[in-house]
């Protein structure tokens, strides 16, 4: 089995991949009349570039996250790393 970063790495490592949850399912098929109604009212295409472009805004807001969530994972190591052994943590 690779690590993390090999996966990382190799490009290997995707979010999309943890999209097949049933919550997530649940979830898309919440949203599925209201496409239905828009698309009946504004047309396919409306809809098409609608969601072309929350998929866009999605992917950045992933992205932020994935970031942020790197960033506090090395925070915290370097924490741990130059904790002397005899305090008490403090939160």
């Amino acid at each position: 089995m690779n690590s993390i970063l090999d996966r990382l790495y190799n490009g290997d490592y995707s979010v999309i991949d943890r999209k097949s949850s049933p919550e997530y399912q649940a979830a898309s098929q919440e949203t599925e009349p209201f496409w239905e109604t828009i698309g009946e009212s504004l047309g396919v295409r409306f809809c098409t570039d609608f969601s072309d472009a929350l998929a866009g805004q999605a992917t950045v807001q992933e992205k932020e996250a994935f970031r942020e969530g790197f960033h506090l994972g090395g925070q915290l190591i370097l924490e741990l790393l130059t904790r002397k052994e005899n305090t008490t943590p403090s939160l």
